[in-house]
């Protein structure tokens, strides 16, 4: 995604965006509001003369950091004030520091209230300058600096509080403007990943009813089918069997194609197989190859060789179950699609149409690809198969947007269900309420042959006898008309 595609997702997804930064308003006030508060008091002691400069690292002012910092303060400080924590714990809430070019040591104390930063600040610094006295007088002439030698009378340079512990005014933690900018920026950032979430699971289709959102009015879903029960599987397939037996005799010529790549070639299989069992003369058109390799025959020549005219019609069919047959792309037809404008496509159809029942062209349904498009205007009807969980809605819109803009007849669409998932009652029945699928026969029904009785079973088999009838004579009918 690039960043404009960001920004208009930002923008469709507003409301989620809003909320995040509604809670993270929330958020930061609650933070304000009961984080325990720390305030900081600071001292400021002096080694030797103020006015000497700080000139090497190892001067007055960096011994004395060091003596002040031992466990022997920080005990006295804590006995002084009966505060009852461990020097490692006090330690903590101390911060001792050189200020540059200046023998000051500066001393930073934090406690839950300004009284006891305070006090706690002005004891360490007193006990500070008293203990350096101390050390001073204890050792004769003090700590000795070889950079900056004290002065020959040998005294040392006294370490003495120069700026009394202050009042602080206002907390040094929390800091409300800090916390309000942090949460804020936390909320941007939950609102954008929420968005590009909620975006990304829109895109692509999870449920019938996300399909019929986007159906044009002249569109309507012809089956919903299990791919757990593919291929072959004539149960899964029953409804869009049935539902195409109905279509007119000049409509039989069916594409069928795919929001994407997925399921297309598993489909088509299924859906060939599933009209061959009630009765009629099917073949399959492989324009996209896929199918071709799922059955093993990418060796065979075919529709390429056919459309170049180097084999004959009937040896391009390959025969694949009784009233099943197919025409593979061929061994020789690495890229078909520019012969599928040429008129001997369109004859090649009209052929087949006169020798089988349905003609099931199948057509790549690969991004950029304009096969379907090209075809659809050679077929009575065309069929987009939609892989809930796979197919993305951009990609459906656009595919249905281009078959309806070349004017195609009848437009239908085959939604595969995700694997493993079960279809939801409440999608099926808002579907059912409002799309219309083509008029199904009497025989419909979408249990399974197992959930049949012997009386319900023997009336399948004769709806399969009619229609088998319906096909000779529809063959009859041409062979008369020829």
């Amino acid at each position: 995604m690039e960043f404009s595609d960001y920004r208009h997702v930002l923008r469709q997804q507003w409301k989620a965006v809003t909320a995040c930064l509604a809670v993270a308003v929330i958020v930061a006030g609650l933070l304000i509001a009961f984080l325990p508060r720390q305030y900081q008091s600071t001292t400021e002691l002096v080694a030797g003369n103020p006015s000497s400069p700080q000139s090497a690292p190892g001067g007055p002012a960096t011994t004395y950091a060091g003596v002040i910092a031992s466990d022997t303060v920080v005990r006295a400080v804590i006995d002084e004030l009966d505060l009852g924590v461990t020097p490692r714990e006090f330690r903590e809430n101390v911060s001792i520091s050189r200020v540059p070019d200046a023998n000051l040591i500066r001393v930073a104390i934090t406690a839950s209230s300004p009284d006891a930063a305070r006090t706690i600040a002005q004891t360490y610094g007193t006990i500070a300058a008293n203990f350096a006295r101390a050390v001073a007088q204890t050792r004769g002439v003090g700590v000795v600096d070889l950079d900056n030698p004290p002065p020959s009378s040998g005294e040392t340079p006294p370490l003495r509080v120069v700026q009394a512990a202050d009042d602080p005014e206002a907390p040094e933690s929390p800091k409300p403007v800090v916390v309000a900018m942090l949460c804020l920026l936390a909320g941007l950032a939950a609102g954008a990943a929420v968005a590009v979430a909620r975006f990304v699971r829109q895109a692509h289709l999870q449920e019938i009813s996300d399909v019929v959102d986007v159906l044009p009015d002249s569109a309507s879903v012809l089956a919903e089918v299990d791919p757990a029960e593919l291929p072959g599987s004539e149960s899964s397939f029953r409804r869009a069997a049935v539902a195409l037996d109905q279509l007119p005799l000049g409509r039989r010529v069916v594409l069928l194609t795919g929001a994407g790549p997925e399921q297309v070639d598993s489909s088509a299989e299924s859906l060939a197989r599933s009209l061959a069992a009630r009765g009629g003369d099917v073949v399959v058109v492989d324009t996209a190859g896929a199918l071709t390799g799922r059955l093993g025959i990418t060796e065979r020549p075919g529709l390429g060789e056919l459309l170049a005219r180097r084999i004959a019609f009937d040896s391009a069919i390959e025969r694949l179950a009784p009233r099943l047959s197919i025409l593979p792309l061929g061994s020789d037809a690495t890229d078909i699609s520019p012969a599928l404008v040429q008129p001997s496509m369109r004859g090649i159809l009209d052929t087949l149409a006169e020798r089988h029942d349905v003609v099931l062209v199948v057509a790549r349904a690969d991004e950029g690809s304009s096969d379907a498009e090209v075809l659809s205007v050679l077929c009575g009807a065309t069929i987009v198969v939609v892989a809930l969980g796979e197919a993305s809605r951009p990609r459906l819109v656009a595919r249905l947007g281009t078959l309806t803009s070349v004017g195609v007849e009848q437009l239908m669409v085959l939604v595969v269900r995700q694997p493993g998932r079960r279809r939801r009652r409440e999608a099926s029945s808002d579907a059912s309420r409002e799309v219309t699928p083509p008029a199904p026969g009497p025989d419909h029904s979408e249990r399974t042959s197992n959930d049949l009785t012997p009386v319900q079973a023997g009336q399948e088999r004769e709806a399969r006898d009619v229609g088998a009838a319906r096909s000779r004579s529809r063959r009859a009918a041409r062979r008369a008309d020829r």
